[in-house]
């Protein structure tokens, strides 16, 4: 089994997940409330995940990422604000003291605003597709048109991977790369830090609901 941690914020710092440790996630108040990762079989500094969340609790009640019986695990040890875990199909908020199993890419979402992935069971150049899918949607709905750019080549360039050849995917691909191409022409007018386009990000969230319906269903 692999698993990695997969920050949403800054550069994407990622940290494995250890076959005989855990990875704890908490907050420290020393370096201006920055949300870190420290991996117990160790002895480095925690890894900062450049999330600045006051709301994360600290240390001893972070929230653990392990492996145990081949399977990867995340539990909540008692944060003080809700922490939710969310893939592809559900959204479930954790209860305190019970682990639950990550069967396929996730998301956890806890604080205000902190979001770090976990991408379970593959080697990171071969990022399930349901995840950039996701990915996208988050950059079409909160980021500049440089940054959604980013994240729709990403995932046409895995799409095109997939080379589907029946109609449903073709027409899917194409609708999406189209999208893609609107989003290209507002970065070379200059428009890389504006917000997405009303219009560009309908298109966007339509192509994506009809990805993520053919490749999740």
């Amino acid at each position: 089994m692999y698993a990695t941690l997969v920050s949403h914020a800054g550069d994407g710092t990622e940290v494995d997940v250890p076959d005989d440790g855990r990875i704890e996630i908490y907050r420290v108040p020393d370096r201006g409330n920055e949300v870190v990762a420290n991996v117990t079989t160790t002895d480095d500094a925690p890894v900062g995940l450049s999330a600045r969340d006051p709301s994360v609790s600290r240390r001893p009640k972070p929230v653990e990422l392990f492996q145990a019986d081949g399977e990867v695990f995340v539990k909540d040890t008692g944060m003080s604000e809700p922490v939710v875990l969310e893939d592809v199909f559900e959204s479930m908020t954790l209860t305190a003291g019970d682990r639950y199993a990550v069967h396929q890419d996730a998301t956890l979402r806890m604080g205000y605003d902190t979001e770090i992935g976990i991408d379970v069971g593959r080697e990171r150049d071969d990022v399930p597709i349901a995840w950039r899918i996701e990915a996208a949607r988050r950059e079409f709905e909160r980021g500049t048109n440089e940054e959604a750019l980013h994240a729709a080549e990403a995932l046409v360039d895995q799409l095109r991977l997939r080379g589907r050849d029946e109609d449903v995917y073709a027409d899917a691909h194409a609708a999406f790369e189209d999208v893609r191409d609107q989003l290209q022409s507002r970065v070379r007018l200059g428009h890389d830090d504006a917000d997405v386009p009303d219009s560009i990000r309908d298109d966007g969230r339509r192509s994506l609901d009809r990805l993520r319906t053919i490749y999740t269903q």
